[in-house]
């Protein structure tokens, strides 16, 4: 559901940014402490006629609350497909560096790396050149 939302441009925000813009939207008590999402017209602009909360932290919970033009109209069962929280940060694996790089050097690598892709007269260290035809880019 959070991914057919985010389709139409949907965006998590904060219950406390939200009500600093919208003060007089009236929440149920339960829907306080929960996630909402609405429509982003533009960074730091929503539009507020559809407003749907989410409670995902903490023990989840079936049902979906929906505020349509600022008044409740009910909440609505949805299935989870397992009892796990969430993970928002999704892993993107852009490099595979070879056996004998320990997490310092690669993390020494990936800052060299970033110095030579956006400085094209920038001329890399020896131990860049090294094991720069180990690293596999994805």
């Amino acid at each position: 559901m959070i991914e057919y939302l985010r389709q139409f441009n949907f965006t998590f925000v904060e219950m406390d940014v939200f009500l600093s813009q919208y003060p007089k939207f009236k929440f149920r008590v339960k829907d306080k402490k929960n996630s909402i999402m609405l429509r982003e017209l533009k960074p730091g602009k929503w539009d507020a006629r559809m407003v749907v909360t989410f409670k995902m932290w903490g023990t989840r919970n079936d049902r979906v609350g929906l505020y349509l033009q600022q008044q409740w109209v009910k909440r609505f069962t949805k299935l989870w497909k397992d009892n796990q929280d969430i993970n928002f940060k999704k892993l993107v694996i852009k490099l595979k560096f070879p056996e004998g790089l320990n997490y310092e050097e690669r993390k020494k690598w990936r800052y060299e790396d970033k110095k030579v892709q956006s400085k094209p007269g920038y001329k890399p260290t020896a131990f860049y050149d090294q094991w720069k035809d180990q690293v596999i880019r994805l």
